[in-house]
């Protein structure tokens, strides 16, 4: 007997001729000159769209495969419009002929969600300019509502974290880079689940809080398997087992290059309307700050200088490859313990030559109810300073460090507190920060230094600015806190007041 098989065949195809043909005939722009005109997307979106609505078809069935979309582009690249435009094809009758669709709008502020339905209720209103009477035969707007038969497309408030009773066909989320927790995202995004094809559509240009959701996963992004540069600007990620697709076309964070080139503003700028003279223009423009440029018309991660700690160029500017403390010299060293969810780390600088070299021995919360003794495990290391270097000076807080420090005293060491006051930390903070701007440091790229540097975050106080630890409780800065009383020790010694106005022990 002959045992017949049946080969399933997959054939890799996209929704996007749909669309375009649906965006043409429907759907037309609102503000602009080109108000009133059928949309069309420009080859640089048509690409992009492309593939972020491939379907695969196996056999009669046809199956979206990226159900999370996320696009960031700078400044004016058309994402109200594109939204809507996807929007409204994801609700009509095209996609779902037996209706039941639902279609919801989030941002960060409900104004801003908004924005993604308003220019709809545009092409629905018979008294605007870019009224569409073939939209207005399928749907029907409302105060804040659009409706098509028994679909409905809504606006979610912003602060509703605990959205219930939503059963989203698609859903919207407009300048992912302003929220501030994940909360309202990820309510919508398993709502989701019980849908046969969903989408979660969002579209956002970078931002200045790189403490925020969206930041934390592009730098997840960043270090996909599966992450493919189109360009020196653009970056895509398919990840098909998680239905995830992340293109980004902006400025590296770390970006060292020449920021007046026109060049590198065409390149990230893709849209024809934005033109070389406009950039130009906008970069001359002495009301319009550099920081703002940088965010909004190169898509580029700037945090805001009230609250940036080190950016990540600065940092990596001191990287020398293979540098270390040599056997014999003369070290400082900073021991920060931490004994619940946060690190502890041991922290030594020796000059080396004109440059300050910063190593450090890094020790996680081991997690999952464990313990260890974590005081002895950073005096260990610090023992063994002591047996291979000559050490000028070792500090510690002692907020939770006082044994550790008496110990030390007791063999003879030369041991300092170094509290995490104001009065020590402002100007610890700021020869830090100079040291490192005048590549006076130098280190060998550890890259859980390096996290723990980037996580520092700048605050205001009587005396001044200073480090501290960033709000969310995920990004730990206990080995650049070390780091700075290290190096705060090594300056001291060369005509710093610190220790003649009495902060050290």
């Amino acid at each position: 007997m002959m045992l017949m098989m049946t080969i399933l065949v997959i054939v890799a195809e996209s929704d996007f001729p749909r669309l375009a043909k649906f965006g043409y005939t429907y759907c037309r722009h609102v503000m602009g000159p080109m108000i009133g005109k059928p949309v069309e997307f420009e080859p640089w979106l048509a690409d992009d769209l492309t593939l972020a609505l491939e379907v695969e078809r196996r056999g009669e069935q046809t199956r979206r495969v990226f159900n999370n979309v996320v696009l960031s582009y700078a400044k004016k690249h058309s994402k109200t419009l594109t939204t809507s435009t996807v929007g409204s094809f994801e609700m009509s009758p095209f996609q779902y002929p037996s209706g039941g669709a639902q279609n919801v709008s989030l941002a960060g502020t409900k104004d801003q969600a908004r924005l993604a339905l308003d220019p709809v209720r545009q092409m629905l209103n018979p008294q605007s300019a870019a009224y569409s009477p073939k939209l207005a035969k399928l749907f029907k707007r409302y105060r804040n509502e659009v409706h098509q038969g028994d679909s409905i497309w809504s606006v979610l408030p912003h602060d509703a974290d605990n959205v219930e009773g939503i059963f989203p066909s698609f859903a919207s989320c407009d300048e992912y880079a302003t929220h501030k927790t994940q909360t309202l995202r990820d309510n919508v995004r398993t709502a989701m689940i019980a849908r046969s094809d969903p989408l979660m559509l969002t579209i956002s240009t970078k931002g200045d809080s790189t403490d925020r959701p969206m930041y934390r996963l592009e730098k997840a992004m960043l270090k996909h398997p599966n992450l493919r540069w189109v360009s020196e600007y653009k970056w895509v990620v398919e990840d098909r087992d998680a239905g995830l697709l992340y293109i980004s076309c902006g400025l590296p964070e770390d970006f060292n290059g020449d920021i007046e080139d026109p060049a590198v503003w065409r390149a990230v700028n893709l849209a024809s309307w934005i033109t070389d003279d406009s950039l130009r223009k906008m970069w001359h423009d002495e009301s319009v700050s550099e920081t703002a440029f940088r965010r909004k018309h190169l898509n580029q991660w700037v945090p805001d200088v009230l609250h940036a700690g080190v950016y990540p160029a600065e940092w990596d500017a001191c990287c020398v490859e293979g540098i270390s403390i040599p056997e014999g010299a003369r070290v400082w060293s900073m021991t920060d313990l931490g004994f619940t969810d946060d690190w502890t780390a041991h922290v030594r600088c020796a000059w080396v030559g004109d440059r300050l070299v910063v190593e450090a021995d890094m020790w996680e919360p081991p997690g999952g109810g464990l313990e260890i003794d974590i005081r002895a495990t950073a005096d260990r290391s610090a023992m063994r300073d002591h047996e291979r270097f000559r050490v000028v000076r070792c500090g510690a807080d002692p907020w939770n460090a006082k044994m550790l420090l008496q110990d030390w005293v007791m063999r003879g060491w030369s041991a300092f507190e170094v509290p995490q006051k104001n009065e020590v930390m402002v100007p610890a903070s700021s020869a830090f920060l100079e040291a490192i701007r005048k590549r006076q440091i130098a280190h060998n790229g550890d890259e859980r230094l390096r996290w723990h540097i980037l996580n520092l975050r700048r605050k205001e106080t009587e005396r001044g600015w200073r480090f501290v630890k960033s709000d969310d409780v995920s990004l730990k800065v206990d080995a650049a806190i070390a780091a700075i009383g290290a190096v705060h020790l090594a300056l001291g010694e060369q005509g710093s007041s610190f220790e003649s106005d009495g902060l050290f022990l």
